[in-house]
Formats: C-alpha cells, sequence, structure tokens
C-alpha cells in the first residue's frame, strides 16, 4: 500500500540530517505499536546510506552477531563486536561518509543487555564531533523509551538531540486510505471508529481482499471466525507491557470499556478494591498512556472531582468491549453469537467516535477554542460544550438513522443553564442528526437560531 501523510515527520528528518553532517545527531522516535514508526524511517532512508537493525530480546553475543550481520551485508565487511562500545565507535568513526543508524525496538537492549545504555552513553559523548553520522532510535513501548531518555537517572538521559512521538493518522488520512480501498463515507466513519489511525489495519485489508467489503465482514474475518487475522494483536501487545499482572490491568480496561469511567464504578465492575485500583489506573494513565483522564470541560483537572477514564485507542476500546468479553463465544465457535453482539453495539461505539470527531472538527474550523464534554453529579450530559473569545458553544449529537425532532432542539436550548455562568457575551447552539431532522424542528431550529447539520455535512466538514 502506498505512503500517506508524515509529511511533516519527514521534513524533520531531512532537517536533522542536514544538522548531522555538522555532528551526531540522535534521534528519538516513539509511538505505539502498529503506528507506522519503521515504514515511516523506511521512506526516509530510501536512497541513503543506512544500517537498520532490529533489537530483538536476545543475549548480547547474538544482538552483536546479528548486527555485524547487518552490517556486513550493507557495507561488504564488518567486524565481530566484542560489546556494543565497540560496534557503536566503528559504525561511528570507522564508516566513511553520511550515514543513517537506525535501532529499531531500541527498548529490548535491556534485556539482554543491561550495560548497552551506558556504552552507547560513553561513545556518545566521546563522537558528538563527528560529521555525517544520525542515529535514530525507535520504540514501541512508550514509557520506556520515555525512562530511558528523560529520567536523571539514566545514561542516555539528554543525549537525544531530538524527539518524535508519532501519533495515529488524523480522520482526514484515514478517509483517503479507505476511499482508495473502495469504502464510502459511511464505511469510512464505521472503519476509523474501530481501527482509529493505525495504518497497519488498514493495510491488512488490502493485504487479504477485503477493500470495499462490509465492515462487518471485515470484523469477522479479523476477530471471530476459524482463523482470524488479529484474535491476539491486543492480548499479546498488552501482555508484554503489562507482564505477570496484565489480568488486573485487562480487569480495568474491560470495566472502561463498557462505560464504567469512575474509580468507584470500576472498582465494583472488575472486583479490584477501590484502596488498591488507584495505583493500577494511574499506570494506565500515565505511564502506559492507555487511559485518559477527563473532566467536564468547563473545569480544571486539578480542582475537579468529576473526572472519568477513557481509553484513548479506539482498537483498545474495540477489543475490551466487544472481543475480550466474549473470548468464551469464540472459543467455542459461536461466531454468529459474537457477530450479533457487535452489530448490536457498534452504533454506540461509532457515536461515541463521533463525538470526539465533532469536538475536533469544530477546534480546528475555528468554532471554538477549546472543546469537550460535559457532565455533573446528577446525571446531566453535554455532548460537546465549546468556549473561547467570550462564546460558548453547545452541541448535541445524534448519530442514529430516525430523525431528530423538536424535543431534541428544546433539550439542548434548556441545558444552557447548566454551563452558562453569565461569563460569555453569546450563546450559541448546534444539532448535528445523522438521520436529518423532521420539518417541525428545522422551523423551530431557524426561529431560535440554533444551526444544524446532517450527517452528511459532519462527514464533509472532517475531511
Amino acid at each position: 500500500m502506498k505512503f500517506y501523510n508524515r509529511r511533516l515527520e519527514l521534513s524533520e528528518l531531512e532537517r536533522i540530517n542536514t544538522l548531522s553532517r555538522e555532528g551526531i545527531h540522535v534521534t528519538v522516535i516513539t509511538g505505539r505499536r502498529r503506528v507506522g514508526k519503521t515504514r515511516l524511517v523506511e521512506e526516509f532512508i530510501k536512497g541513503r546510506e543506512h544500517i537498520y537493525f532490529f533489537v530483538t530480546r536476545k543475549g548480547e553475543p547474538l544482538l552483536l552477531e546479528g548486527l555485524a550481520n547487518s552490517v556486513r551485508e550493507k557495507l561488504g565487511y564488518s567486524p565481530r563486536f566484542a560489546d556494543w562500545e565497540e560496534a557503536l565507535e566503528y559504525l561511528i568513526t570507522r564508516v566513511e561518509g553520511e550515514l543513517v543508524l537506525v535501532f529499531d525496538e531500541f527498548q529490548n537492549l535491556s534485556f539482554g543487555s543491561p550495560s548497552a545504555f551506558s556504552q552507547f552513553q560513553k561513545v556518545l559523548d566521546s563522537c558528538m564531533n563527528e560529521k555525517g553520522k544520525h542515529i535514530i532510535l525507535m520504540g514501541s513501548y512508550v514509557s520506556m523509551m520515555n525512562r530511558i531518555f528523560t529520567d536523571e537517572k539514566e545514561p542516555l538521559f539528554g543525549r537525544a538531540t531530538e524527539y518524535i512521538r508519532l501519533r495515529p493518522l488524523g480522520y482526514k488520512h484515514v478517509h483517503q486510505i479507505c476511499r482508495d480501498l473502495g469504502f464510502n463515507a459511511s464505511e469510512v466513519l464505521t472503519l476509523h471508529s474501530i481501527f482509529g489511525g493505525i495504518p497497519k489495519y488498514y493495510v491488512m485489508i488490502k493485504e487479504q481482499g477485503l477493500e470495499g467489503k462490509d465492515p462487518l465482514r471485515i470484523l469477522e474475518k479479523a476477530f471471530y471466525c476459524d482463523f482470524p487475522l488479529l484474535s491476539e494483536e491486543v492480548k499479546n501487545n498488552l501482555i508484554e507491557i503489562f507482564g505477570r499482572n496484565y489480568h488486573t490491568y485487562f480487569s480495568i480496561l474491560e470495566a472502561v470499556a463498557g462505560g464504567h469511567n469512575t474509580l468507584t464504578l470500576i472498582s465494583n465492575k472488575s472486583g479490584i478494591k477501590r484502596d488498591s485500583i488507584s495505583k493500577y489506573i494511574a499506570s494506565l494513565t500515565y505511564d502506559f498512556n492507555i487511559l485518559e483522564y477527563r473532566v467536564p470541560v468547563t473545569e480544571r483537572k486539578g480542582n475537579s472531582k468529576k473526572g472519568r477514564y477513557f481509553i484513548r485507542d479506539e482498537m483498545t476500546r474495540f477489543w475490551f468491549r466487544f472481543i475480550w468479553p466474549n473470548l468464551t463465544l469464540i472459543e467455542q465457535g459461536s461466531y454468529k453469537r459474537v457477530s450479533e453482539i457487535v452489530e448490536k453495539g457498534l452504533p454506540m461505539l461509532i457515536s461515541e467516535s463521533v463525538e470526539a470527531l465533532a469536538r475536533s472538527v469544530l477546534i480546528d474550523k475555528g468554532r471554538c477554542e477549546i472543546a469537550g464534554q460535559w457532565w455533573n453529579r446528577r446525571g446531566d450530559e453535554i455532548d460537546v460544550v465549546g468556549m473561547g473569545r467570550g462564546e460558548i458553544l453547545l452541541v448535541e449529537i445524534k448519530w442514529r438513522n430516525r430523525q431528530a425532532g423538536v424535543d431534541i432542539c428544546k433539550n439542548l436550548l434548556e441545558k444552557v443553564a447548566l454551563v452558562d455562568d453569565e461569563t460569555f457575551k453569546k450563546r450559541r447552539f448546534l444539532i448535528i442528526s445523522k438521520g436529518g431532522f423532521t420539518k417541525a424542528a428545522e422551523r423551530f431550529m431557524v426561529e431560535n437560531d440554533i444551526e444544524f447539520w446532517d450527517g452528511k455535512r459532519l462527514l464533509k466538514e472532517l475531511i
């Protein structure tokens, strides 16, 4: 599949490479698995002299032998390396001309070579003025990569000259990929709600000949059939991160995926005691970056006691909502039953994604400066509240096939009293309805200065 977007990242790598002609530059690239780190670097090193080495969890002798083989294959000759200091010093000082040196999954050196980072530090400090060498260190275990380069106690603290955090592709680029694969606008939204902006999953669709197929058929092939393509994808990746305590983390994520998103609700659903669950949620939020902590958009995180937790990644959210809780059915071969469960619950998942996309598009289009959800302890909720320039924007989203009526319009107007503390000079309203509006609702909105979009309008705004 062709390479999409990443122009900013490629431009940054080009800039760094130019700087490396006057002295060594070390670029650290982090991002979750499948986000496209390796493909980005492959595009960058095309036509350049480079050494690419994937670091597996092997012992140091085997890793060094593998590196020597990579060097020999690329440059025609390589000595045997006794340790990482000798290997890195050779590549920096003995290889003439410009060279891009790439270590993929760099954090894995800690498993087979405990002293590797200290050896890297020693060489980088002694050879920092060597010209023409650009070292790229990539890692999917984001919290470990952050610790290696930002913890003052670590040998490589401060040795990264540049840091690129590769994020998932935005909706606009996912739309481009999916349209090239033969999906219509509605199907693109569905696929994005499941796979998010992770390129690898769309590559899978193409490689498996699933272009233009019903998304429900793609889900069957991916998760619940005799030979599923992604059945172990989320599970194996997270077990590698969480280690032996993965069952505890999985219980928390299943609870959050099911809508139990306060500490008390998560504790009750998962069966983990309230006084011990906080440390796990803190790790999921701040170390692993899997959960996101939100408060009502009108409040500050440090002051609010209304915080809720949400799963950041679409694929992880889908898997813990539909696959992990139904593994018994899948293992029993009850694929039809699982398909029915997914088909019934998918509209709610898509609706949640639509709300997030609407928040981002309103900011991108300059309709507000900040946007987020709003709720209170009584159970009142507003899908999107946008604020900025002394104005407040209230948005109601109905992502269903039937038309929205006057009752929805009146309800939105009443909600302004919940959030307006008279500090806003202007109040604006927007209703987004996938199924459109009744004639009566349209008249009411015109009379009351309420803006309204149907589903097609939102999908158009997103791209």
